[in-house]
């Protein structure tokens, strides 16, 4: 059985989409859009892209709400 390699994500990718997530949490939606954005283009993986693409998707909804 061959074993896979897991991607690391970069340091960058942690800090931009922990920060997304940060204003995500406080209702900030509109600069959490931008920032899963970021985050998005800087994901090594395909499961932190499509998580951050979500993310952004979602805050872009909320934000259109309110």
């Amino acid at each position: 059985m061959m074993k896979t390699k897991k991607k690391v994500e970069s340091t960058e990718y942690i800090r931009t989409a922990s920060h997304a997530a940060e204003q995500e949490r406080t209702g900030n939606y509109g600069i959490a859009t931008l920032l899963w954005g970021q985050a998005r283009q800087l994901a090594s993986s395909i499961t932190n892209y499509d998580w951050a693409d979500s993310r952004m998707a979602f805050c872009n909804v909320r934000q259109q709400r309110k």
